[in-house]
């Protein structure tokens, strides 16, 4: 096969890039740099062309459009078939050269015909990328081998076409296929890892049956989530915030704390100091009958009982335990008596 073209990588600088094939006329010699087509005496300039053989040659980019590293330079030769190189006339010379030229110039077109026309003699490297004004037509595919369109592909891969006409009946891994053409996940095809963090979100898991159920289980052994039955008390129960709270609730009197540090105390709480200067403060929005009581087990008279914007007594004052190893009680009457000393 005749050699029409000449392929070359940039190296980013603007050349020369040698060519070696035949050409007829300087301006037959075209070049590209990745397929676009480049102008002579703009981007580029021919030197070291051979007149004698018209043979080879060099191309010299010019300042500002060399190339770069990356970029394929195609240099080849597009004979122009306008008009015969040479046209006789009645009574002229003939020369040998016009001859030539113009079997040559049939020749060469002939060359550049071939070497880029597809042909089908088995697999063809195309030499550059090639648009089509208009896109080949392609008919209704009739074996696995043959091309199709997308337009095709697509009315294949709609739900209804791709299940009931393209996806047969049996076990396709993940998924089985019914005879009604129905898929079935399969049960241990999700596993855990398939399962992203907080996909499952509250709105698509079971629906709880009934109000105050709590979900759990109370048959023995290990097993599926179940509703477990319970009422309002118990959902307050569960509610509640502290171990004071749970017995406030239960209507458990009293419950007993120590403390070695400053504290505010909870209904129904008998607290013991055992450090000095330390300041008790009295439950807040107290109802009443609310009672603590406050021990000081020690030599020490400067506990500080804080009022928590409550009354002590009638009075907007703070309550001094002055006495040592004494117990005193706090009973809340209302908001203008406060706490009551009992």
């Amino acid at each position: 096969m005749a050699i029409t073209e000449t392929l070359r990588n940039g190296t980013g600088g603007l050349g020369p890039f040698s060519f070696d094939f035949e050409w007829l006329n300087s301006a037959d010699i075209k070049v590209t740099v990745d397929n676009v087509l480049k102008t002579a005496g703009t981007h580029y300039n021919l030197q070291n062309l051979n007149y004698t053989t018209k043979t080879g040659g060099e191309v010299l980019f010019t300042a500002g459009n060399a190339p770069a590293a990356s970029a394929v330079i195609r240099v080849y030769r597009q004979t122009s078939n306008d008009d015969l190189s040479s046209t006789f006339y009645s009574g002229s010379a003939i020369r040998a050269q016009d001859l030539n030229n113009n079997f040559t110039q049939g020749l060469y077109v002939a060359q550049e015909t071939t070497n880029n026309s597809v042909q089908d003699v088995g697999n063809v490297t195309l030499a550059a990328s090639y648009t089509f004004n208009a896109p080949p037509s392609a008919p209704t595919p009739t074996s696995g081998s043959h091309l199709t369109t997308k337009s095709y592909v697509d009315t294949l891969v709609t739900d209804t076409a791709f299940i009931s006409g393209n996806l047969s009946v049996g076990d396709k891994g993940d998924l089985t296929v019914n005879s009604a053409s129905n898929w079935t996940i399969d049960p241990l095809a999700v596993t855990t890892a398939k399962i992203a963090n907080s996909n499952v979100t509250y709105a698509k898991i079971q629906n709880v049956s009934a109000t105050n159920r709590i979900l759990g289980r109370s048959s023995a052994g290990a097993g599926v989530v179940e509703e477990i039955v319970c009422t309002a008390v118990s959902r307050d129960l569960l509610s509640a915030v502290d171990v004071p709270a749970w017995l406030t609730y239960l209507g458990i009197n009293d419950f007993v704390s120590t403390t070695a540090v400053s504290k505010t105390l909870d209904n129904r709480e008998r607290c013991t100091v055992t450090a000095a200067g330390l300041t008790i403060t009295l439950p807040s929005a107290p109802l009443p009958g609310w009672e603590v009581s406050v021990s000081v087990a020690g030599s020490f008279t400067n506990t500080i009982i804080a009022r928590n914007f409550e009354n002590i007594m009638s009075l907007a004052e703070n309550f001094v335990i002055d006495r040592p190893d004494v117990t005193v009680t706090f009973l809340y009457v209302d908001t203008t008596r406060g706490w009551r000393i009992i």
